[in-house]
Parts: C-alpha cells; structure tokens; sequence
C-alpha cells in the first residue's frame, strides 16, 4: 500500500486521464457536492447547478470523500487497501497534484479527518498497532492533528481508545467520544472535549453505563447533539453545553435505533435519522425539537418530502438545500420546501460533503 501511493504521489500528471477532470473541460462552478461512489472505487464532484459531474479514480484503493479545504479549492479524501489501514490525502479539484497528509508509520492508519476552519490543521483518528487494546483489534486509536503544510502531527488524547474528533464551529476545541473498559470487561464511551492545541482536556458526560456516540456541534458553539446508547440499538438524542460541568438533556425517551444526527442551521432544533420511532419502523428524518419531549413533539423533515429510507442529512453552506442519501441514491432538495428527489444515476456510499460557503468555483482556485 505505501509503495503504491508513493507511485501515486511521485508519477503526478503522468497517472492516466481517467484519474483528472479532462483537458479542455470547462471549470466546475459552486456549489459544488463531493460524495464516493456506492463501490468506493471513486470519488465524484456534482456541479448543483447543472448537475454535471466529474469522476475521480486515483487507482485500486477505497475511496473515502471527507471534505473540502475551507477555501473550496481541493479535496480531502482516505484511501485504503482491503482491510488495510487508510492514509489521507487532498488533491486538487481536477485530480492533480495529490499529498499525502502525513507520513504515517509501519501499519498505522487514519480516519475520520477534517480540515479546522482556518484550513491550518487537519484533525483525524490514528490508529496504530498496540498492545492491551485487543477490543479494538489490536490497535489503538487517538484523536491527533497534523499540520496542514508541514504534517507535524501532535497527539491530542491519551487514552488510546477516542473516535470521532469534532471541531467547534470557531475551530478552538474538538469534540469526541472516549472509551474505557470497566472491571468487568465492559467497553463504553463518553463524551469529551480538547482544546484546538491538543491540551485542556474536558470530561462532558460520566454515563453509569452505556455509549456516547455522534457528538455534533450546534451552528453557535454553545451546545453539542450527541446520540446516548443504554444499550445496543436502545438509542436515545440528546444534548449538552460545551462547558465544563453542564448537565446533559435528553430529548427523547422511548429508544430507536439511530442512524444519524445533525443540527438545522439555525440551530433551533436537531435531525435525527432514526428508525422504530412514533410508530414508524423504516428510518426516517425526524425534527428533534429541544424542548419539550421528541417522542410526542418530533415531525418528519421535510415534511413534504416522501424520502424512501433516508440517511446522512447535509446542509448546503448557503442552507438553502439539502443532501442525503436514499437507498444509495444522492437526493437533493430544495429548501424550505423539500423539493426535488433523487438524482438519476447518482449512487452515494456516504455523507455528501458541500464546497464551503464562498466558493463560487473552481476558476477562482490558484491553477
């Protein structure tokens, strides 16, 4: 796997065309959607506007589409080999001049990255082969960052057992979830803060039992969505203030099973994907309002829209459209109203990422 990816990294423009947008192909105009392929053997950049694509395979790898740097201009995707550990890379919106992050150790793998808000770091789970973390199969897994230019990377949590980092919205603290094993062999996980310079680490959550998992930053910073397992399956939403000593606040009562979680952007309430809830067993996109009970006062969002088996809701940066998957069909609506359905053709393994608000293409990207 690495001696592939530094071909993939050294041979450049050399890789064949199918790899880059084609010569003479006009500039794709934002706002742009970024999602893999259901077979993961490419990532695909969807002009919104026009509904012209672009496919981008860099070789036998799984492909993983995580997101665009603040400005828009490229692409940050993992790339994996079987069950071998993934590596992140950017590249350019063409396909072009592809990095790699970091250079990680013998085995060692990342997951889960995102670039902070200024575009300066890059946090991610590394994993790497460890002994005493046998439930993880054998590898620990530590929230750290990498240094978007230089790819100096500092370890941010000490446990060895984190997922899921989260930057707050002002790019100064990480959410995510920490494991720890009880005397009786028992896994669970809580929800913790770090601060952006891998230091200051906060305890939110102190569960008796059970998992916390899905932390989600409200649009101000203030609060943090996360999803609370008593059990497997036995899911529950819930919220807390991103603050030492907050009181977490469940939201619902009777327990689902959760599929995913998002916060609208104007804050004033979350959606949970959830299935087995109000009596409805397929999934569907509930409004979680935040006060009150769910379980009577949630309604489908969009309430218009009839969604065949819904996941991974995603705002536009302008929140003027929405992004999910249905049946492994990328669907985009129009908002308020939920208009629009399914793109013919379109299959989506993933969350679907959108260029950030601002960018209006990629003429505007430095060549």
């Amino acid at each position: 796997m690495r001696y592939l990816l530094w071909i993939l990294l050294v041979a450049g423009m050399l890789l064949s065309a199918a790899a880059f947008g084609q010569p003479g192909e006009p500039p794709l105009n934002g706002p742009l959607v970024a999602f893999d392929t259901a077979a993961q053997d490419q990532a695909v950049l969807l002009e919104v506007e026009t509904g012209r694509q672009r496919s981008l395979s860099f070789g036998p790898y799984a492909h993983r589409v995580w997101g665009f740097s603040p400005d828009g201009c490229r692409l940050l995707l993992t790339l994996s080999e079987g069950n071998g550990p993934a590596r992140i890379l950017t590249a350019r919106l063409d396909g072009g001049d592809l990095r790699e992050v970091f250079t990680p150790g013998t085995d060692e793998g990342a997951w889960d990255p995102s670039f902070s808000p200024d575009g300066r770091q890059i946090v991610f789970t590394l994993s790497k082969p460890e002994s005493g973390f046998e439930a993880t199969g054998g590898h620990s897994h530590r929230i750290a960052l990498a240094d978007a230019t230089s790819g100096v990377v500092t370890i941010v949590s000490v446990s060895g057992d984190e997922h899921t980092p989260r930057w707050s919205p002002d790019g100064t603290q990480i959410a995510y979830t920490s494991y720890e094993t009880d005397e009786l062999g028992v896994r669970a996980a809580d929800l913790w803060l770090a601060s952006a310079g891998g230091s200051g680490r906060t305890r939110l959550t102190d569960f008796p039992a059970g998992s916390v998992t899905m932390p989600r930053w409200s649009p101000d910073g203030d609060l943090i969505g996360f999803i609370y397992s008593a059990e497997a399956n036995r899911d529950t939403v819930w919220m807390i203030g991103a603050v030492a000593g907050a009181l977490p606040t469940q939201l619902n009562f009777a327990p689902a099973l959760a599929l995913d979680l998002a916060w609208l952007p104007s804050g004033t309430a979350m959606l949970a994907v959830l299935r087995d809830f109000r009596g409805e067993v397929p999934n569907r996109v509930w409004q979680i309002p935040l006060t009150g009970v769910a379980d009577y006062d949630a309604v489908l969002y969009p309430p218009t829209a009839n969604l065949a088996y819904p996941d991974y809701p995603r705002f536009s940066s302008e929140s003027d459209r929405l992004a999910l998957r249905t049946t492994y069909a990328l669907s985009l609506l129009a908002l308020p109203g939920g208009q629009g359905g399914p793109l013919p053709g379109v299959e989506g393994n993933t969350p679907a990422v959108w260029s950030p608000a601002g960018f209006t293409g990629e003429a505007q990207c430095p060549a």
